[in-house]
């Protein structure tokens, strides 16, 4: 499996969109889950909504996965975020992307990069529980703004 382009252009570009993606969605995704104050939150929901047209722009627009058919560098920075987004929407009523274009192309890379065995084979958890509700447990101390991690701390930082 190939997971940068051929093309020296290509493989500049790909790790482009993943640095960004690290630099500014990360820390909004994170922001968005651990500040308490309301405005903070939607601060960070602006960025997020942003960087999602950003990245929706970057992508293949044939799709489905971020790249074109195949698994790239950029899915394995970008999947385990965009398959977590409900996690947002279940502690702060972050629904997504309300522009239908950008909606619709997340929309299906969602569910294109879910469908992927290599993606499907982590989505499961080892005790047979539910994964997202379990996933949804492990947040909760984001959510509740006790979590010590780096990330959290972090992303408390104004």
């Amino acid at each position: 499996m190939q997971l940068l382009p051929d093309k020296p252009v290509g493989k500049a570009a790909a790790r482009l969109i993943i640095h960004r993606f690290s630099d500014k969605f990360v820390p909004a995704f994170y922001q968005i889950l651990v500040r308490q104050d309301p405005t903070d939150r939607a601060a960070a929901a602006a960025i997020l909504d942003a960087e999602l047209t950003w990245l929706v722009k970057q992508m293949d627009p044939q799709g489905p996965l971020a790249l074109g058919n195949g698994l790239s560098l950029v899915d394995c920075a970008v999947v385990p975020f965009m398959v977590r987004l409900y996690v947002l929407e279940h502690y702060r009523g972050y629904t997504g992307h309300q522009q239908p274009a950008v909606a619709k192309r997340l929309q299906q890379y969602i569910t294109a990069a879910g469908q992927h065995p290599a993606v499907a084979a982590t989505m499961y958890h080892p005790e047979g529980l539910d994964y997202k509700t379990e996933l949804l447990k492990s947040y909760s101390r984001y959510a509740d703004g006790s979590a010590n991690s780096m990330m959290a701390r972090d992303a408390k930082e104004k």
